[in-house]
């Protein structure tokens, strides 16, 4: 009888003990795949900022292309009238 419920504690230690490191190794894999994970989040904000500071310049630059183009046409609206 000695043995059987020596056997039993071994078995619920070992049990004990791969769940602990099974778990250990789950939390390196989530640590290691969350640092990834932002990582690459920095680096989608870096790259969405420089394409928005792109958006801004062109619409910008279309914007004064456009007041250019109503100001030679408000120019010529003048000339024309008697």
């Amino acid at each position: 009888m000695c043995y059987t419920h020596n056997a039993m504690g071994l078995q619920d230690a070992l049990k004990t003990a791969v769940k602990k490191v099974t778990l250990e190794l789950i939390y390196e894999v989530v640590d290691e795949r969350t640092g990834e994970i932002s990582q690459r989040l920095d680096r989608v904000e870096r790259d969405l900022k420089e394409l928005d500071q792109k958006i801004d310049k062109r619409f910008d630059a279309l914007n004064s292309r456009i007041d250019g183009l109503y100001q030679l046409f408000a120019e010529s609206l003048r000339h024309t009238k008697p």
